[in-house]
């Protein structure tokens, strides 16, 4: 005996033939004809996992590639990336409240990135530059967890209470530069407040840990030397503390 089709109009029961709209999701992801590549505003996960993916690809190899920030966005249909759509898992952007200190940790490693193009560095020297970025990233995330683990009651007041009133200038040409200002003109913690210390310190650390890393790979009397010096003096954070 048959079993009888549903009526125009009746309800249709899914069976084991028919895919769940969650499935159908995961089978027709639409795509973008050009995909986006946030390599300044990554979301949380894409934060992390840029920075152990790059580790793990350049460590063999001395880190010969400056280290960038990858997180693909290949559809319009879903808010979220294609990692975090492939790992099902949340897709969270950072904290506003330090969307300024972001630019701060970009601002410093693009100027870092310039070190790799001074003839002379050897894998060794770019090895322990690496380290250096993996500190300074170890330093952002401690201020990421603080940040989120103080739980601030009314956000959003908060946030109308670090509004800068800055705005970027255009045109600057030096990537550096550019990224430094543009964090003078986004929310960040302000000076009187807990952990800016630390980060402040994290970032004076960063420069000076660099420099000795210089130091100790070029002699005072070779060529490049002048450009190195001027190269450390034109750091994109201003540190007026001493340690």
């Amino acid at each position: 005996m048959s079993t009888p089709s549903p009526s125009p109009g009746s309800k249709r029961t899914r069976t084991e033939s028919t895919p769940s709209c969650a499935r159908v999701a995961a089978e027709h992801r639409r795509q973008m004809s050009m995909p986006v590549v946030h390599t300044e505003t990554p979301c949380s996960a894409c934060f992390r996992v840029s920075v152990a993916n790059w580790f793990a690809a350049h460590e063999s190899a001395g880190f010969p590639v400056p280290f960038a920030f990858y997180c693909k966005q290949d559809t319009d249909q879903s808010r979220k990336c294609v990692g975090c759509f492939e790992s099902k898992g949340n897709c969270i952007q950072l904290p506003v409240g330090l969307i300024g200190h972001r630019f701060e940790l970009l601002a410093v490693l693009a100027w870092l990135a310039e070190f790799c193009r001074i003839p002379g560095m050897v894998p060794e020297a770019t090895s322990e530059l690496a380290l250096k970025v993996r500190n300074i990233m170890g330093a952002f995330f401690k201020l990421l967890e603080q940040h989120q683990a103080n739980e601030i009651a009314d956000y959003a007041s908060w946030l109308a209470n670090h509004q800068p009133e800055y705005r970027v200038p255009l045109g600057n040409p030096v990537k550096w530069h550019y990224l430094w200002e543009r964090s003078r003109a986004c929310p960040k913690l302000q000076y009187s407040e807990e952990n800016v210390n630390f980060w402040m310190a994290s970032l004076a650390n960063f420069h000076n840990s660099v420099s000795a890393v210089m130091a100790a790979l070029f002699d005072p009397t070779s060529a490049e030397i002048r450009r190195i010096e001027q190269h450390l003096g034109d750091f994109p954070v201003p540190l007026p503390l001493t340690f």
